[in-house]
This record gives C-alpha cells, structure tokens and sequence, in this order.
C-alpha cells in the first residue's frame, strides 16, 4: 500500500519522525509526503528551504515528497480531500492512496 500524507515539516522534528513510524508499522510499501514550499498552510514564510525540508522527510523514511503550490498549500486539506478522498493522513487517521 502506498501512503499519502500533507505535510509542511516547518522544521522537521521528532513528531513528524514518529507519524512517519506509525505509517511504516501500518504496512506501508511507500510514502508520499504532500508538502508545503516556501510558505506553510497559514501564508508564513518556511524557516527552512523546501529542498532541506524535503531533504529532511526522506532521511526519515518517506519515498516522495510533492510540492504543494503555495495558492493549493494554503487550502489545505481541502484541495488534498477533494483530489483524493481516500488518501492523507492528519496524526488521527490514516487511509491508503493504492491497495
């Protein structure tokens, strides 16, 4: 199963390594990280540059990382569930983008 997840890893930290975790424990063949570029969800300039950021989410075990564009990106959710209501994952839940 490939997972899908949105993501803005403005930083990186310990809590996003473990959601990772728990998406590997689930079965996962692969991981997608939908991610935020140079502005985060809220419009607020990333502290870090999305190429560390995307650098950062695949030394922690994601296979690919998306780049939202910024007008998508402050959507949120909301463009990511109606492209794909199926796949995502927000820390409470997690659903599979492929079986």
């Amino acid at each position: 199963m490939i997972f899908a997840t949105a993501a803005e890893y403005n930083p990186f930290h310990n809590g996003h390594a473990y959601h990772i975790s728990q998406i590997k424990k689930l079965g996962a063949d692969g991981i997608i990280a939908v991610m935020s570029g140079s502005f985060v969800q809220r419009g607020e300039p990333a502290v870090m540059s999305k190429f560390e950021r995307a650098k950062c989410a695949v030394r922690n075990g994601v296979d690919l990382v998306w780049n939202f564009p910024y007008h998508f990106g402050r959507l949120g959710g909301k463009v990511c569930g109606g492209l794909c209501p199926n796949c995502g994952s927000d820390g409470s839940r997690i659903k599979t983008l492929f079986r």
